[in-house]
């Protein structure tokens, strides 16, 4: 998925929000600023409210 991260702050994580618009908003596993571009990598991990950033 590709997505834009997000000013709001995840309140069980260090890491950052990102919309990749799906119903819900994801966490990634790395501090980024907001409005920056990622693409998102899901694999088999179902769990949105935390997933890895592939570089």
């Amino acid at each position: 998925f590709i997505g834009v991260t997000l000013e709001e702050k995840h309140t069980s994580s260090v890491g950052t929000v990102v919309d990749v618009g799906l119903d819900k908003n994801v966490v990634v596993d790395q501090a980024l600023g907001p409005g920056k571009r990622v693409t998102v990598a899901m694999g088999t991990n179902q769990n949105l409210d935390y997933v890895e950033l592939r570089s």
